[in-house]
């Protein structure tokens, strides 16, 4: 949790968060005739509103009540976690009147809750959701909570409350802080109430800042939940204004406290319901390390020149936030999920691969100078704006950075591919040679969940400009109907003065001739390979389905499409086929290949 805590300390990226807000739906239940609970009316939106003003000055403002002389405390005692219910005029505040829901008791008993708003209103669980039930008894108020989950990150969490009076509108605005604490991981601070405080010095969840009073390990653990004793009475009691301390004053949150949220919003099912800015301090990796836990970046990743960062998880980004690949560096995507978060409807930036255009691709002692980036065993970039830039954006000397794909996916980004303006050649002789790029077995998809905006309307899976060599072998294309947000003017692979082969894999090597290949496919593009101007493109082994045009060539001297009549499937009511156009200036007709 330490590496977590918002102290604002730039030589530590995790360490200065944005402040991150979480989204709330207030759902009030009264009973079938609309009474027992607030009213739908002006002055109950004013005084939730007014609730949850109170709770954001608890997490971002409060002092302790028994301070400890040797904890460095936040900045102004900010813990950089709010909550919002919407802007105002706009609020999620949502009636429903059922009487059997208004009797429920617990967080526990509301699943019938939840799986109403999952079949009507499936947006409503994007929040968390505070349902706020029948007052039982009115002399005492009661909420719990579902703590998040490190492993199932779809699943619900839920604050359950009762009706309160106006006179206690204060004192609940405290109670649902306190239970929006453990939506965050948060446990007590005392023993009982389900979530016990943890008092072994070594566990690593144990709260150095609030149970140690004295270094080296004078300890006052657990505190004591007294709910109407004076917290600032006697400093060192065990009595005090902890958020999670069962006190009439609980609103103190330590820095490991803090530590804890932000880290519940990285590792756990608590991060789909953030809304934020990204952290303007990158996280830059300098070393050799193997990321194994799924984690959520709020912030850019950097891997510098010699280090190696291998991902064997769901990495989760921020989406405003983009890895970087310096000259030098690597990134290896090992079966793991870069993308973005449950709910969120924006792309994500994508992986920028920094090449240097003066030098070539080749290793010199195992260490490339170009950024090198490899994807294998079902690796997946997701809902990015591009998913591997190959060069950094709008700098034409930081081109031709390596990329090696095999067995990987290619889901719902703007672009996958984009490299351009580069010329490998051979360190010895100088000779050009082709580009360090091959994807083999490789999915590039475009499909119905596609979240591009109209500023990110997809026409293209792979970009190539002046670039030679690349290789894809036995990969599928594929992209949906035309929609709001997908182009009509469609292209698998789309090349400008570029050179690039398409082609199959034998499926049994150890028989020759081979008897069957796996062919690359290309369904649903308007043109399926497009290629302007000169370049040398190889297209063979290719199964062409629902395209306008399969392979469509212009100003070209040297096109080879081997093999690929004989795979061009023709599936109604588009037509499918290969054309080739040759130089402006030659006379030769356009050939069609049509099917067989």
């Amino acid at each position: 949790m330490n590496q977590y805590i918002p102290d604002l300390d730039n030589l530590n990226p995790l360490h200065v968060p944005p402040i991150k807000t979480v989204r709330v739906n207030v759902n009030i239940i009264q009973k079938d005739d609309g009474t027992g609970n607030f009213e739908d009316n002006d002055d109950s939106r004013e005084r939730i509103r007014q609730v949850f003003n109170w709770i954001n000055s608890f997490y971002s403002s409060r002092a302790p009540s028994d301070p400890i002389e040797w904890v460095t405390e936040l900045p102004n005692y900010d813990s950089r976690i709010r909550f919002s219910i919407g802007d105002d005029g706009e609020e999620r505040i949502y009636f429903y009147k059922n009487t059997n829901w208004w009797n429920y008791q617990y967080a526990s008993s509301c699943e019938p809750i939840t799986s109403y708003l999952q079949t009507y209103y499936p947006e409503r669980l994007e929040n968390v959701n505070l349902y706020i039930l029948g007052n039982l008894d009115w002399q005492y108020n009661f909420a719990d909570a579902k703590m998040p989950s490190f492993y199932n990150f779809a699943y619900n969490q839920i604050v359950a409350a009762y009706f309160w009076r106006p006179v206690s509108d204060w004192a609940c605005s405290m109670l649902l802080a306190h239970e929006f604490g453990h939506i965050l991981g948060l446990i007590h601070t005392y023993t009982g109430g389900g979530t016990v405080a943890i008092c072994d010095q070594d566990n690593p969840e144990f709260l150095k800042d609030i149970y140690i009073t004295s270094l080296p390990d004078e300890c006052h653990c657990p505190h004591s939940c007294n709910y109407n004793a004076d917290a600032f009475a006697v400093n060192g009691d065990g009595i005090t204004n902890n958020l999670m301390g069962g006190n009439k004053e609980e609103v103190y949150i330590s820095p490991m406290q803090a530590g804890q949220t932000h880290r519940a919003l990285s590792l756990t099912s608590a991060r789909k319901y953030v809304t934020c800015n990204k952290s303007d301090v990158p996280l830059v990796i300098s070393n050799e390390q193997i990321w194994d836990f799924d984690m959520k970046l709020y912030q850019d990743l950097i891997i510098e020149n010699g280090a190696v960062l291998t991902l064997t998880c769901h990495l989760v980004m921020h989406p405003d936030a983009k890895i970087i690949v310096k000259p030098g560096g690597k990134l290896i995507i090992d079966g793991a999920t870069v993308g973005t978060d449950l709910f969120e409807d924006r792309l994500w930036s994508g992986i920028e691969v920094w090449g240097d255009k003066s030098t070539h691709q080749y290793a010199v002692n195992g260490q490339y100078s170009q950024g090198y980036v490899e994807l294998r065993n079902g690796a997946t970039i997701e809902n990015a704006v591009c998913a591997l830039a190959l060069w950094r954006p709008g700098h034409w000397g930081i081109t031709g950075g390596i990329v090696r794909a095999s067995d990987a996916v290619f889901r719902n980004n703007h672009r996958a591919i984009h490299a351009l303006h580069y010329r490998n050649h051979n360190p010895v002789s100088g000779k050009e040679t082709g580009y360090n790029a091959t994807f083999t077995r490789c999915q590039f998809t475009v499909d119905g969940d596609y979240p591009g905006d109209g500023d990110h309307v997809f026409h293209k899976h792979v970009d190539l400009d002046h670039v030679r060599g690349f290789k894809f072998r036995a990969c599928d294309f594929s992209v949906s109907a035309p929609s709001d947000n997908i182009s009509c003017w469609t292209s698998g692979i789309a090349g400008y003065e570029a050179g690039f082969s398409v082609s199959g894999l034998c499926e049994n090597s150890n028989v020759h001739p081979c008897p069957s290949y796996d062919n690359s496919t290309f369904s649903g593009f308007f043109t399926a390979v497009s290629a302007v101007n000169d370049g040398t493109r190889t297209v063979t082994h290719g199964s062409f389905s629902n395209n306008d045009f399969g392979v469509y060539v212009s100003n070209l001297s040297n096109v080879s499409v081997p093999f690929l009549a004989p795979h061009l499937a023709h599936t109604t009511p588009s037509f499918s086929c290969a054309v080739l156009r040759y130089r402006s200036y030659d006379s030769s007709p356009s050939r069609c290949f049509a099917n067989p």
